[in-house]
């Protein structure tokens, strides 16, 4: 252990808080784990918000795929017979 770190532990050990000083600490805790909880409410309103566009947007690509599907396979079945007139 050097010199500075002997100092600042006994910097450390000597400190003593007064009820009001304790009080004041908490109230600024107090404050700012309410700012951290609006900033993850926020968040999770936003994560929320871009998993359902995400999801609206899964939905609406599987709907274009089986459109596709089904014009494809609606194409083949009218293809067949002009393919066995001639």
């Amino acid at each position: 252990m050097s010199k500075d770190d002997a100092d600042e532990e006994q910097e450390q050990k000597s400190t003593t808080v007064t009820a009001e000083q304790l009080l004041t600490m908490l109230q600024r805790s107090e404050v700012v784990s309410a700012d951290r909880l609006v900033i993850l409410r926020s968040m999770e309103g936003f994560f929320n918000s871009v998993d359902q566009a995400r999801t609206r947007l899964l939905a609406d690509i599987q709907e274009i795929n089986n459109s596709i599907a089904i014009r494809d396979s609606i194409g083949k079945v009218s293809d067949e017979p002009a393919s066995e007139e001639e």
